[in-house]
């Protein structure tokens, strides 16, 4: 929802609330008056009905109003962008909610760890973390997991689109029953089910190009090959990944 239309709903929700509950008690009051109780045959939900609609439509106005003036005056000051994004990140932190977050490390660490058993003979180094949560970066309710695979030149699966059909294959034979494994672009995608919602992980495998451990660089297969036109790989280097949009000014402690 957006921000000004949340201000408009508050509006509505609030006034349209409290004149209910003035309604409800002024029709209380006048049935005592006359030596009767409140009841639903004698309640006036007419009445009650009209008031709400009126001043739930002058409520979501009211509403509307606040909001262009608080845009206006924020408008007004001089912008940052080095404040908005720290203050952007400071209030999505994830550790706002620590469970989810730490439920997520557990679900990564275990997906590490049956990774690297399986494909442990085929890899250069354990599976790595990149993306958000590794930058520290990461903001509530769109982040997610990400690992790097980085596998030997020396390899039993061939060239690049048997290897990235293998590692996918296998994935999803690991994992059945466990997530749902969504084939993408560069990766295998795992969306589990937690106690504290949904999570997903996504594997990144690629062949290193000269000597991983030294230089981070691998090679991705990113396109199944069709009658008009060919599988395609994509050069990466996965410090440069790791490191990208990292700006101290940013950076919380997660």
């Amino acid at each position: 929802m957006r921000k000004q239309d949340k201000y408009i709903f508050t509006g509505v929700a609030v006034a349209s609330g409290i004149v209910g509950l003035i309604d409800y008690f002024q029709q209380e009051e006048k049935l005592k008056r006359i030596g009767q109780k409140m009841t639903w045959e004698n309640y006036n939900g007419l009445q009650a009905f009209k008031k709400i609609t009126v001043f739930g439509i002058v409520g979501g106005i009211t509403g509307n109003e606040i909001y262009k003036w608080e845009f206006n005056e924020d408008s007004k000051k001089e912008f940052s962008s080095d404040n908005f994004l720290r203050n952007l990140v400071r209030e999505e932190n994830p550790n706002l909610n620590p469970m989810k977050l730490q439920e997520l490390k557990s679900i990564t660490k275990g997906v590490k760890d049956k990774l690297y058993n399986e494909f442990s003979d085929e890899l250069v180094c354990f599976p790595e973390n990149v993306g958000s949560l590794s930058k520290k970066i990461a903001i509530t309710n769109t982040y997610d997991s990400d690992i790097v695979m980085p596998v030997k030149k020396d390899n039993h699966f061939g060239n690049m689109r048997n290897l990235s059909n293998e590692i996918h294959n296998t994935i999803e034979d690991l994992f059945e029953g466990e997530a749902e494994v969504i084939k993408r672009t560069k990766a295998t995608s795992l969306i589990f089910q937690g106690n504290e919602g949904i999570h997903k992980v996504d594997v990144v495998y690629g062949k290193e190009i000269g000597n991983y451990k030294d230089d981070k660089n691998l090679n991705l297969y990113i396109r199944r090959p069709f009658f008009w036109q060919k599988g395609t790989t994509f050069k990466t280097n996965i410090d440069i990944q790791k490191n990208l949009y990292v700006y101290p000014l940013l950076i919380i402690p997660l």
